[in-house]
């Protein structure tokens, strides 16, 4: 865990100063990291930006030191991802995390943590629609696979690089590769940042592949550790359109109401009509044709 990186880390540095910088460096990340979660896009570059000016200055103090390098590939994904929404601004970010990656990796060819930040450096290109040839596009997404792979070959408890390969296999769709890759990334730390991403691609892959026993177990478990998520009663509306479940139309407007709830108010009224349409999916189950015709045409966006 924790404890044991940073054990590591003191371990193969040969400069207390620089050690001291990784981790207050590793801490800033933290704050930008939940800056990004509150849509703080700007603060978090401003963090991730001190937290790279003692990277650099770690990288200095200790050149045969390849962590603070790798951390500073890992700092620019941060980056680009507070940037999405900036093409310009996140592109810049994935080519300079792509130059520290291959830098670590230059000092250390066997480093899984390099791989992973450079697979999902990769990955995030074409996932920002950031390559505008298809094929480029096509070879970009076919070397960050082989790339993360590399990764969890070198450490097969490299949970970042297992999820990102989730997510990647979901793009195609392999939606079995998909579970295999999110099941190893759970098990590798369940308290990983993107466990929520992590669980909903393994409830909806095996739901889609009409695995509904393991579909059950994976909304249970999103349940369990994130009661109040808005896609917890989703995901039981779902379920209450398969064989898997008996229709129950009481429990289905039940979830409908929750589902509208937890919805922001800007979405509330597409939530509600979305939610509706499974609803009408769950009476259609039931032999309440006529009323599910009614829910659907009630559902349907004004024209």
């Amino acid at each position: 865990g924790h404890e044991v990186t940073l054990r590591e880390r003191k371990r193969t540095s040969s400069s207390v100063e620089a050690w001291t910088l990784v981790q207050r460096a590793e801490k800033r990340r933290k704050d930008a990291d939940s800056l990004i979660v509150a849509a703080a896009h700007e603060q978090a570059v401003a963090a991730l930006s001190q937290a790279d000016s003692m990277l650099a200055r770690a990288a200095e103090l200790d050149r045969n030191w390849s962590e603070p390098i790798a951390l500073r590939a890992a700092v620019a994904l941060m980056e680009a991802q507070a940037l999405r929404s900036d093409a310009p601004r996140a592109a810049a970010a994935i080519d300079s995390g792509l130059a520290y990656a291959d830098r670590t990796l230059d000092l250390d060819p066997r480093s899984a943590d390099a791989h992973e930040y450079k697979g999902r450096l990769l990955y995030a290109r074409v996932n920002y629609q950031l390559i505008a040839d298809p094929a480029e596009s096509d070879r970009t997404l076919t070397l960050a696979e082989s790339t993360l792979t590399r990764a969890v070959g070198l450490n097969k408890n490299q949970a970042g690089a297992w999820d990102a390969l989730s997510a990647l296999h979901y793009r195609k769709p392999d939606l079995q590769a998909v579970i295999n890759a999110a099941l190893r990334a759970y098990e590798s730390d369940a308290y990983l940042r993107s466990s929520r991403n992590i669980l909903l691609r393994l409830f909806l892959a095996s739901y889609n592949l009409e695995l509904f026993p393991e579909a059950a177990k994976w909304l249970k478990e999103i349940e369990r550790r994130l009661p109040n998520d808005r896609y917890v009663p989703e995901g039981r509306l779902l379920m209450h359109r398969t064989k898997y479940a008996t229709p129950d139309v009481d429990s289905a407007w039940i979830y409908l109401g929750q589902y509208v709830a937890r919805a922001s108010e800007r979405d509330r009224e597409l939530m509600r009509r979305k939610g509706e349409i499974l609803v009408a999916g769950v009476l259609a189950n039931a032999g309440l044709a006529d009323s599910a015709r009614r829910v659907l045409l009630r559902a349907r966006v004004p024209s």
